[in-house]
């Protein structure tokens, strides 16, 4: 579920980096979340997210580091 605070960071990434690009940021974000969700589903190891909520602003942290690496 997303939550209203998400949903408002994505807005602020789409208005600021223009629409391509900041969809771009919010596509690699939810990668990165969507990978960790897999790997905490077959439990692999990662014991520190059992039970807790993942958060979608540190993945959308990393889409802008990985955009931003792209954008060398």
């Amino acid at each position: 579920m997303l939550g209203s605070g998400d949903i408002k960071l994505m807005a602020i990434c789409v208005g600021i980096l223009g629409v391509w690009d900041g969809m771009l940021v919010v596509f690699l974000g939810a990668l990165c979340a969507t990978a960790v969700v897999l790997l905490k589903s077959v439990g692999f190891g990662y014991v520190w997210l059992r039970g807790q909520e993942i958060r979608l602003a540190p993945y959308l942290l990393a889409g802008y580091g990985i955009w931003m690496l792209l954008a060398l």
